[in-house]
């Protein structure tokens, strides 16, 4: 992973090579880090292929049986023999029951485990990638990585794992047996083989590209639903139905013709090899046809052999189908890896400084910063904080002012410059002890599709019915929540149940109120809102600024007149600093502002 400090990084879009790029060995290589989740395993499935290899032997036993039965029991008449054959077919059952049931148990818990450890690794990753790579990829990119490419790499390990090796046990164990039945009977079943592996291979390199389109175009499937959905209200106002559909039904239509091409392609594929089966089968009963004619192979012989022989074209055909198999899996396993590699821009440094006595002052130090590395957002930014102290920040849209929380929160870190928290370099602290004295106020809060209850002690779990019910009572929410059939336990769903923006933003400010942070961010909290609903919720902002270092990014300028100190963005330099009847007295950059906000021409106050 890349350390902090480091090349900056600003393209954390996963780089997925084309598939017909990979030569054999590429793919090998992603399937030895695909086998690399069995490692902890081992012995689970060394045992699991000890097992595999007992039923294939058990397996084994049905033509000598059968030979037997014929050549020696119906032939010859002997009905005590007849009798033994049938208790070891009985017998055999019973073992092939017991065994069948342990292999089973046993792949399953292993397979479950890795299931469980693959997913949970990928989830933590996704938590730690920066906000750099939610904002660069779609939504449904992630969502299609994790529920459908995920569970395909998953699955290959399942599939090889309990059928893989067993096969190729099958195979080599049949081709010996039918060697030491008839050799030349054997070597003709074999004639087939070779033109079934090159035309599998030919099959595979043809139908890999495609396959790989298809799960690109599943990928803008979801992300056109994903936007249908999202933008609902707006889809409905505007009339533009007709035109999502068309969209989607475009979208929909182009996966249509990806899927009639891959399946005529494999159904082309299906009809070779079972005419290659059939060709093989047929060669077998011709010339061992003739031997049982001549005297030189017994007609038990003779169906044992064929039996044999399906036991040894079943494997193949599975093997087969197994590499064909590869090119979706490797299509998946790119995707998923493509993301896993992705590294975390924002992490601890080795030795990180864990927080006591934080006091919550802050100090920019000449900091740079850019999103795009040619354009600029931040340049030679230096202020301070006191403990306790309200700084606001405003300026023009792009100035730079959202940008700051960012890099307070530790979304991202400066290119250059410092920010200093209680004089120790913001990146030598520990994050997750940081961000527990740190508190934001959203400008449109996130709420979850869970209880009010819940919603409200996010970020601080152990929190006790009592304690949310005070920091509720200090935001000014508690009365309204009464209110609601289900109280606390009313649920929110994706438009937070009816609830308007000042009652959802005073549950947010309840969320802040418990955390009890030292540090206190408010991200334009007030501008979604209609000043009545503002000067509702003010008491609760009141109460949670007061004897805490406060961050205000402000549009709307009336909220900041009370800062102890104002700072004027404009193209990422300050242009102005102070409060806000020094910079009134300026006419300067802040006095306009407040003039175009205000509508005031005389002294504003």
């Amino acid at each position: 992973m890349t350390q902090p400090g480091s090349e900056p990084m600003f393209n954390m879009r996963p780089q997925i090579p084309d598939i017909q790029d990979l030569s054999f060995w590429d793919k090998m290589k992603i399937f030895r880090r695909i086998y690399g989740f069995v490692g902890p395993y081992k012995f689970f499935l060394s045992l699991m292929l000890v097992l595999t290899l007992v039923g294939v032997i058990l397996g084994m036993l049905d033509p000598f049986l059968t030979q037997i039965l014929l050549d020696d029991v119906l032939v010859q008449g002997d009905k005590k023999l007849l009798n033994i054959i049938c208790g070891v077919i009985m017998g055999l059952f019973l073992v092939r029951s017991l065994y069948g049931f342990i292999a089973h148990y046993i792949s399953f818990y292993m397979l479950t485990r890795i299931n469980f450890d693959m997913r949970i690794r990928f989830f933590q990753h996704l938590e730690k990638l920066s906000n750099r790579y939610y904002e660069q990829n779609p939504l449904a990119d992630t969502a299609h990585t994790e529920n459908s490419n995920l569970p395909q790499v998953q699955g290959f390990i399942i599939n090889s794992l309990t059928e893989l090796a067993g096969h190729v046990m099958e195979l080599i164990v049949a081709m010996s047996l039918m060697m030491t039945i008839q050799l030349d009977l054997a070597l003709v079943s074999f004639i087939v083989l070779p033109l079934w592996i090159y035309l599998t291979n030919w099959f595979t390199v043809k139908m890999g590209p495609m396959q790989q389109e298809m799960n690109e175009k599943s990928i803008d499937l979801k992300n056109v639903f994903f936007q249908f959905i999202a933008a609902i209200p707006l889809v409905k106002i505007t009339n533009q139905g007709p035109y999502e559909r068309k969209r989607y039904f475009g979208q929909l239509s182009s996966i249509a013709h990806k899927n009639i091409r891959i399946m005529v392609w494999g159904y082309s594929y299906g009809i070779i090899v079972g005419g290659l089966t059939l060709a093989s089968t047929t060669m077998v009963f011709w010339w061992g046809g003739m031997k049982v004619i001549d005297g030189t192979l017994s007609m038990g012989q003779l169906i044992a052999f064929n039996m044999f022989l399906g036991k040894l074209l079943g494997p193949i055909g599975a093997l087969l189908g197994f590499y064909q198999g590869l090119n979706p899996i490797c299509v998946a396993a790119l995707r998923v890896f493509a993301v896993w590699d992705l590294p975390y821009e924002i992490e601890n440094r080795p030795n990180a400084v864990p927080i006591k006595n934080f006091r919550g002052y802050i100090e920019f130090n000449d900091v740079h910063f850019a999103y795009d590395k040619d354009v600029p957002v931040l340049q030679n930014l230096s202020f301070e904080v006191l403990p306790g102290e309200m700084i606001a920040f405003c300026g023009p849209s792009g100035s730079g002012k959202s940008t700051v929380a960012k890099l307070l929160t530790r979304s991202y870190d400066p290119l250059a410059g410092q920010i200093f928290i209680d004089s120790f370099d913001l990146r030598d602290l520990k994050i997750e002890d940081y961000l527990q004295q740190v508190g934001v106020v959203f400008q449109r809060p996130i709420m979850f599709q869970d209880t009010i209850f819940n919603n409200i002690k996010y970020g601080c779990q152990d929190a006790t019915p009592e304690e949310v019910i005070r920091a509720c009572n200090i935001a000014q929410a508690h009365d309204f929540i009464q209110q609601l059939p289900q109280q606390y336990e009313t649920t929110l769903g994706a438009h937070d149940s009816g609830l308007s923006g000042g009652q959802i933003q005073r549950l947010s400010l309840a969320r802040i109120i418990l955390r009890d942070p030292k540090i206190l961010i408010l991200d334009e909290a007030t501008s979604a809102l209609d000043t009545e609903t503002e000067m509702q919720i003010k008491a609760g902002l009141d109460y949670l600024m007061r004897g805490r270092t406060t961050i205000a990014i402000a549009h709307r300028l009336s909220t900041i007149v009370d800062a102890d100190k104002i700072v004027v963005l404009d193209r990422g330099r300050i242009q102005e600093i102070g409060n806000h009847e020094e910079l009134l007295a300026k006419r300067g950059l802040y006095y306009g502002l407040c003039q175009k906000q205000l509508g005031e021409s005389g002294e504003m106050h």
